[in-house]
């Protein structure tokens, strides 16, 4: 793999303290607190995102 994020795909290699978020959430609030029924891993699933330019 080179590194690349796949065009309709979003890349989140870090996220703020849920704490100092507007809404107390950050990126972690989309994965589920349950463990897999076999083996008790995390579960994953995909999400609907849209994305927006900031005011950078």
């Amino acid at each position: 793999m080179d590194g690349r994020v796949r065009p309709g795909v979003v890349c989140a290699p870090s996220s703020r303290w849920a704490k100092r978020a507007p809404d107390q959430r950050n990126i972690n609030a989309l994965t589920g607190d349950r463990l897999t029924d076999f083996g008790g891993g995390p579960t994953f699933y995909s999400c609907l995102v849209q994305v927006e330019r900031s005011g950078d």
